[in-house]
């Protein structure tokens, strides 16, 4: 993975991942062990969540870069107060040399890292310290600044025996996750596909916008496949050829219908 990353491709790397190899045997040193290095962090704890449980996820601000170095295992500001939601997992990171893209604000690692970024020769590897909730989360009433200050603890702002941690103001900065709970063209919009969507972005992926979940698309070569899992029908832009299926003649867009397939044969270079 490490000479993927550093021949220029894009890893994304989920929580409780790299402790053991493929005989269950548990990699030495820190954890994520085998990932450590690509990732350019290590976890401290493991934190399950109890069932139904939540935890807060803000975008991080400045002072997220390499090594915290401020002495109180990685607290990290936050600049924001658009948040996503995490579920299942949360853990302690301390970075060593990756970026804390998104911060935890609430719950046993708050004001730690939660999404990191490790810009690693050519490529990036990014780690996702939770699950992130699939659904919509709604963009709460913005709260009044506040700085998290991480030479202080407990968490300033955080009331007596909470964990929480007040979100500031300032804008969004859509250059490290895109708004959260902005709907798509589907009105179902997560912060799983959010931060995806990120990714993608960064990683120079081009790709139609706005289809739903339900819609597969998978292109060989010169043909177009494109498999409708849902109960509606769906149009698909930037489509032109010809269907091998039906002979359908396609300029600028094709639509398959519910619980349908269409393949297409690319006209010229496209």
């Amino acid at each position: 993975m490490r000479r993927y990353v550093e021949a220029g491709g894009h890893l994304v790397v989920s929580y409780f991942s790299g402790i053991v190899d493929e005989n269950d045997t548990i990699h030495p040193g820190a954890h994520p062990g085998a990932l450590r290095d690509v990732l350019g962090l290590s976890v401290e704890e493991f934190h399950p969540l109890p069932e139904n449980g939540t935890v807060g996820v803000a975008a991080a601000g400045e002072g997220g870069d390499g090594d915290s170095g401020d002495g109180v295992e990685g607290r990290t500001n936050i600049r924001t107060n658009i948040r996503m939601n995490g579920r299942i997992w949360s853990e302690r990171i301390r970075l060593a040399g990756a970026r804390a893209v998104g911060v935890f604000t609430c719950g046993p690692d708050a004001g730690h890292p939660a999404v990191t970024r490790h810009e690693l020769g050519a490529g990036t590897a990014w780690y996702v310290a939770t699950a992130l909730d699939p659904a919509p989360d709604p963009i709460p009433d913005p709260i009044p600044d506040a700085a998290l200050d991480p030479a202080s603890d407990p968490i300033p702002g955080a009331a007596p025996g909470s964990a929480s941690v007040p979100i500031p103001g300032p804008a969004f900065d859509p250059a490290l996750i895109p708004v959260p709970g902005a709907a798509s063209a589907s009105g179902e919009d997560g912060d799983l596909r959010v931060l995806l969507r990120a990714v993608l972005d960064r990683a120079g992926v081009s790709r139609p916008r706005g289809l739903p979940d339900t819609l597969e698309r998978v292109r060989r070569g010169r043909h177009l496949f494109l498999l409708n899992h849902g109960d509606r029908p769906v149009t698909v832009p930037e489509v032109n050829g010809t269907g091998l299926l039906d002979g359908v003649r396609h300029t600028g867009s094709a639509t398959v219908p519910a619980g349908g397939v269409v393949v297409v044969e690319l006209a010229g270079n496209t």
